[in-house]
Protein backbone atom coordinates (compact mmCIF):
# COMPACT_ATOMS: atom_id res chain seq x y z
CA UNK A 1 0.00 0.00 0.00
CA UNK A 2 1.51 3.41 -0.88
CA UNK A 3 0.17 6.96 0.27
CA UNK A 4 1.24 10.18 -0.91
CA UNK A 5 0.64 13.38 0.90
CA UNK A 6 -2.60 13.21 1.98
CA UNK A 7 -2.82 9.32 1.52
CA UNK A 8 0.57 9.20 3.74
CA UNK A 9 -1.21 11.14 6.64
CA UNK A 10 -4.52 9.22 6.22
CA UNK A 11 -2.33 5.94 6.39
CA UNK A 12 -0.65 7.72 9.06
CA UNK A 13 -4.03 7.80 11.12
CA UNK A 14 -5.54 4.65 10.06
CA UNK A 15 -2.30 3.14 11.64
CA UNK A 16 -3.03 5.01 15.12
CA UNK A 17 -0.37 8.17 14.70
CA UNK A 18 -1.41 11.77 15.12
CA UNK A 19 -1.90 14.08 11.56
CA UNK A 20 -1.06 17.87 12.52
CA UNK A 21 -0.41 20.87 11.34
CA UNK A 22 3.70 21.16 10.38
CA UNK A 23 5.40 24.25 11.83
CA UNK A 24 5.48 25.25 8.36
CA UNK A 25 3.94 25.05 4.98
CA UNK A 26 6.02 23.25 2.35
CA UNK A 27 5.65 24.22 -0.65
CA UNK A 28 7.62 24.01 -4.01
CA UNK A 29 11.38 22.21 -4.75
CA UNK A 30 13.01 21.25 -1.11
CA UNK A 31 15.74 18.34 -0.70
CA UNK A 32 14.67 15.37 1.37
CA UNK A 33 17.43 12.93 2.90
CA UNK A 34 16.74 9.38 3.25
CA UNK A 35 17.38 8.14 6.72
CA UNK A 36 17.02 4.60 5.81
CA UNK A 37 18.28 3.00 2.08
CA UNK A 38 18.64 -0.15 2.66
CA UNK A 39 15.56 -1.49 0.66
CA UNK A 40 16.79 1.45 -2.12
CA UNK A 41 20.22 1.18 -2.01
CA UNK A 42 19.79 3.08 -5.97
CA UNK A 43 18.02 5.86 -4.66
CA UNK A 44 20.15 9.08 -3.79
CA UNK A 45 20.52 9.71 -0.33
CA UNK A 46 19.59 13.62 -0.51
CA UNK A 47 17.56 14.58 -3.79
CA UNK A 48 15.27 17.33 -4.04
CA UNK A 49 11.44 16.51 -3.96
CA UNK A 50 8.12 18.27 -4.75
CA UNK A 51 5.95 19.24 -1.95
CA UNK A 52 2.96 20.68 -1.51
CA UNK A 53 1.31 20.04 1.99
CA UNK A 54 0.93 22.24 4.97
CA UNK A 55 0.40 18.85 7.09
CA UNK A 56 2.37 16.27 8.41
CA UNK A 57 2.00 12.82 10.78
CA UNK A 58 3.87 11.32 13.40
CA UNK A 59 5.23 7.62 12.51
CA UNK A 60 3.37 5.03 12.95
CA UNK A 61 4.03 2.59 16.12
CA UNK A 62 5.83 0.00 14.10
CA UNK A 63 6.71 1.95 11.32
CA UNK A 64 10.33 3.07 10.26
CA UNK A 65 10.99 6.76 9.82
CA UNK A 66 12.93 6.96 6.40
CA UNK A 67 12.67 10.41 4.99
CA UNK A 68 13.08 13.99 6.74
CA UNK A 69 13.50 17.58 4.86
CA UNK A 70 14.59 20.75 6.94
CA UNK A 71 11.02 21.77 6.51
CA UNK A 72 9.11 18.84 7.93
CA UNK A 73 10.79 16.29 9.90
CA UNK A 74 8.62 13.20 9.42
CA UNK A 75 8.40 12.62 5.27
CA UNK A 76 8.11 9.10 4.82
CA UNK A 77 8.00 5.94 6.71
CA UNK A 78 8.07 2.43 5.82
CA UNK A 79 5.50 -0.23 8.08
CA UNK A 80 6.81 -4.17 6.95
CA UNK A 81 7.96 -3.73 3.94
CA UNK A 82 4.54 -3.02 2.58
CA UNK A 83 2.71 0.41 3.46
CA UNK A 84 4.96 3.07 2.30
CA UNK A 85 3.93 6.46 2.94
CA UNK A 86 5.29 9.98 1.19
CA UNK A 87 4.85 12.91 2.02
CA UNK A 88 6.53 14.36 -0.83
CA UNK A 89 5.60 13.85 -4.51
CA UNK A 90 7.80 11.98 -6.62
CA UNK A 91 5.21 11.47 -8.93
CA UNK A 92 4.29 14.74 -9.33
CA UNK A 93 4.29 16.02 -13.29
CA UNK A 94 5.14 19.55 -15.23
CA UNK A 95 1.36 19.40 -15.71
CA UNK A 96 0.19 18.57 -12.71
CA UNK A 97 2.29 21.56 -11.01
CA UNK A 98 0.80 23.84 -13.43
CA UNK A 99 -2.52 22.72 -12.16
CA UNK A 100 -1.58 23.23 -8.70
CA UNK A 101 -0.10 26.45 -9.13
CA UNK A 102 -3.31 27.84 -11.05
CA UNK A 103 -5.82 26.62 -8.48
CA UNK A 104 -3.59 26.91 -4.96
CA UNK A 105 -1.80 30.32 -6.45
CA UNK A 106 -3.27 31.67 -3.18
CA UNK A 107 -1.12 29.59 -0.90
CA UNK A 108 1.95 31.01 -2.74
CA UNK A 109 1.49 34.40 -1.73
CA UNK A 110 2.55 33.94 1.69
CA UNK A 111 6.10 35.01 2.19
CA UNK A 112 7.34 31.95 4.01
CA UNK A 113 10.80 30.15 4.12
CA UNK A 114 9.74 26.69 2.76
CA UNK A 115 6.95 28.77 -0.09
CA UNK A 116 8.38 29.20 -3.63
CA UNK A 117 7.29 30.64 -5.95
CA UNK A 118 5.14 29.54 -9.31
CA UNK A 119 7.88 30.94 -11.30
CA UNK A 120 10.77 28.49 -9.14
CA UNK A 121 8.28 26.15 -9.01
CA UNK A 122 7.73 25.46 -12.99
CA UNK A 123 11.05 26.46 -14.03
CA UNK A 124 12.31 23.23 -14.71
CA UNK A 125 10.70 20.63 -17.02
CA UNK A 126 14.00 17.96 -16.47
CA UNK A 127 13.14 18.33 -12.57
CA UNK A 128 10.09 16.39 -13.36
CA UNK A 129 11.66 14.02 -15.73
CA UNK A 130 14.20 13.53 -12.30
CA UNK A 131 11.34 12.99 -9.91
CA UNK A 132 9.24 10.24 -11.83
CA UNK A 133 12.43 8.39 -12.90
CA UNK A 134 13.05 8.24 -9.13
CA UNK A 135 9.39 7.34 -7.92
CA UNK A 136 9.72 4.85 -10.87
CA UNK A 137 13.17 3.15 -9.16
CA UNK A 138 11.02 3.20 -5.91
CA UNK A 139 8.30 1.79 -6.77
CA UNK A 140 10.19 -1.16 -9.03
CA UNK A 141 11.92 -2.03 -5.41
CA UNK A 142 9.00 -1.30 -2.89
CA UNK A 143 6.83 -4.17 -5.33
CA UNK A 144 9.77 -6.51 -5.13
CA UNK A 145 9.63 -6.27 -1.72
CA UNK A 146 12.44 -3.72 -0.82
CA UNK A 147 15.70 -6.24 -1.73
CA UNK A 148 13.92 -8.19 1.82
Amino acid sequence: MLGICLGAQLLADVLGARVFKNKEKEIGWFPIDWLSLSPWTHVQKRHDAFHWHGDTFEIPRGATHIAKSEGCSNQAFLLDDQILGLQFHLEMTLEGAKRLTQHCRHELEEKKSFIQSEETILQSATSFTTLNQTMDRLLDAFVQGGGS
